[in-house]
């Protein structure tokens, strides 16, 4: 079901103290998905905004798609307009000495992603309300994201932040307390990464 607002809906849920099951509950912020915005639902949205066909829209975005899969393959950052750049981030196993690293260690590949300036401005503008609240009452705008806004990432998801779950993270290592957008320098979990948050790619 999708749910058309200006704002971002969300739940209030209690998390337990994991560490310390003798504190008190907390009651955190939880984003309610609107709905999922399809391929094919982009594809039309972008026919009625340019001249182009259909068939041209889906050429246009396979050619994209096929590129940027291909750049990354080979290592390189690949810059996306005012949405931010993508590149390969890996985790590693540690060895005591540099002759005993090969590329056997490395244990995981994923797509780091860095929101640009434009997203991150977007995002902060960002206006929320509880889901059972009018539209126009009760919302409020999001606080301000610094370095690059994370998504997703493998075993190392956690959640963080005040009043704001984030999920995501460089190979396990996310900033706690109130968010920052995400961005995170290298994967702490005794591997080596490139900074952003990570994204898991599709398959």
């Amino acid at each position: 079901m999708n749910l058309v607002t200006d704002s971002v809906l969300y739940n209030v849920v209690e998390k337990k103290n994991n560490l310390d099951k003798n504190k008190a509950v907390k009651y955190y912020a939880q984003v309610k998905k609107a709905g999922l915005m399809t391929e094919e639902s982009l594809e039309n949205q972008l026919e009625k905004m340019s001249t182009l066909t259909i068939g041209d829209v889906k050429n246009v975005l396979s050619n994209a798609q096929s590129v940027i899969l291909d750049a990354l393959r080979k290592g390189n950052v690949v810059q996306f307009g005012s949405i931010g750049t993508f590149g390969v981030g890996v985790r590693s196993k540690g060895t005591d000495t540099v002759k005993e690293f090969n590329a056997t260690k490395i244990n995981h590949v994923h797509v780091n992603f860095r929101a640009s300036n434009a997203m991150r401005e977007m995002m902060a503008k960002i206006k929320f309300t509880k889901l059972g609240e009018s539209v126009t009452g009760g919302s409020s705008t999001g606080g301000s994201t610094s370095g690059g806004s994370t998504t997703g990432g493998n075993g190392g998801s956690s959640t963080g932040g005040n009043g704001g779950s984030s999920t995501g993270g460089n190979g396990g290592s996310t900033t706690g307390g109130s968010t920052t957008g995400g961005s995170t320098t290298g994967g702490s979990t005794g591997g080596s990464s490139d900074g952003g948050g990570s994204l898991k790619p599709n398959k």
